[in-house]
């Protein structure tokens, strides 16, 4: 094999690592009781408007694009304490 078949093996092998491990960063999760807020541009509405956020409640979810990102609150009342 030459040098060059070698180069390109290499990176090609750690472009392909590299799209993985975006692909993983990007996936969030959360518990039964958090809800994950993915906000940025993350579809339409029936109207053809665009939505800024989607909720999901025990689960999980991807944002693909560099500009979405993903936070998970509590579902508990503003000012109580669970318990």
């Amino acid at each position: 094999m030459s040098l060059n078949a070698i180069i390109l093996v290499t990176v090609m092998a750690l472009l392909a690592f590299s799209l993985v491990m975006w692909i993983f960063s990007r996936y969030r999760k959360c518990p039964s009781d958090k809800i994950l807020v993915i906000y940025g541009k993350v579809g339409k509405n029936a109207d053809g408007t665009t939505r800024s956020s989607r909720c999901i409640h025990g689960g999980a979810g991807a944002g693909r694009g560099f500009l979405r990102a993903g936070s998970a609150g509590g579902r508990e009342p503003a000012g109580q304490r669970p318990g």
